[in-house]
C-alpha cells in the first residue's frame, strides 16, 4: 500500500532555527495581526470584538444599523482569517454569531416579510 503524505519532504520552507526562526514566526504573527487591526479600524470599527454583545444588545430592541452592515461582514470575515493566520487564539462561536446575524440581516432584505424590524429581529 502506498503511504499517504501530505506535505512532501522537499517542499517545506526552511525558515531557520532558533533566534531567526523565532524571529520570522513573530514576525509574520505580527504583521497579519497588524494588518486585520487595520482593517478594522480604518473601515469597520464595529467588526471589532466577538459580536456577541452587540447580538444581544440588538436582540433586546435597541437598532444598531452598522453592526450588521454590509461593510462589517465584509470586514469581519477577513479579519478573522488575518487573526488566525497570525496565530491569535479565537473563540468560534462569538464571532460566527456575528457573521451570522450580518449575513441573516443582509439575506432578509430579499423577502417583503421581513420588511419590519421587529419581524428582522425574530429572524
Amino acid at each position: 500500500m502506498i503511504p499517504f503524505r501530505h506535505c512532501p519532504e522537499d517542499s517545506w520552507v526552511y525558515w531557520g532555527e532558533g533566534p531567526t526562526g523565532f524571529a520570522f514566526n513573530v514576525g509574520f504573527g505580527t504583521f497579519w495581526a497588524c494588518l486585520a487591526a487595520l482593517l478594522v479600524y480604518l473601515f469597520a470599527p464595529a467588526a471589532a470584538g466577538s459580536g456577541i454583545p452587540e447580538v444581544k444588545t440588538i436582540l433586546n430592541g435597541f437598532v444598531m444599523a452598522d453592526v450588521v452592515s454590509l461593510r462589517t461582514l465584509l470586514i469581519k470575515i477577513p479579519g478573522l482569517m488575518l487573526s488566525v493566520a497570525a496565530g491569535m487564539s479565537l473563540g468560534k462561536e462569538g464571532p460566527l454569531v456575528h457573521v451570522a446575524v450580518c449575513w441573516a440581516q443582509q439575506l432578509s432584505r430579499f423577502f417583503p416579510q421581513f420588511s419590519n424590524e421587529s419581524k428582522r429581529r425574530e429572524l
